[in-house]
């Protein structure tokens, strides 16, 4: 399975509700990953790459804050691929 980039934002918090089916969401330490992509002000955005450290299903009706200090990877399934639809805030 292709892991793919752990995201950060400096300014904002990223709110992601599912509201519909579930996604499988990473989480990790800034201090434990590594820069990919430099960090784009105009999109608040950071790209890293490193080990996951904790690991959430989302299911419907369920939401997640990540905040400036978490690097977080979304839109992850183990198994086999799912379908699902959020709102990201």
């Amino acid at each position: 399975m292709d892991e793919g980039n752990f995201e950060a934002h400096k300014q904002y918090v990223d709110i992601q509700i599912v509201i519909d089916g579930s996604e499988d969401v990473a989480w990790a330490e800034l201090s434990d990953l590594h820069e990919e992509i430099a960090y784009n002000p105009e999109k608040d955005a950071l790209y890293l790459s490193g080990a996951t450290t904790h690991s959430m299903n989302i299911g419907k009706d369920m939401f997640y804050i990540a905040f400036p200090h978490d690097a977080h990877r979304p839109v992850r399934h183990i198994g086999e691929p799912q379908s699902f639809k959020k709102i990201v805030l």
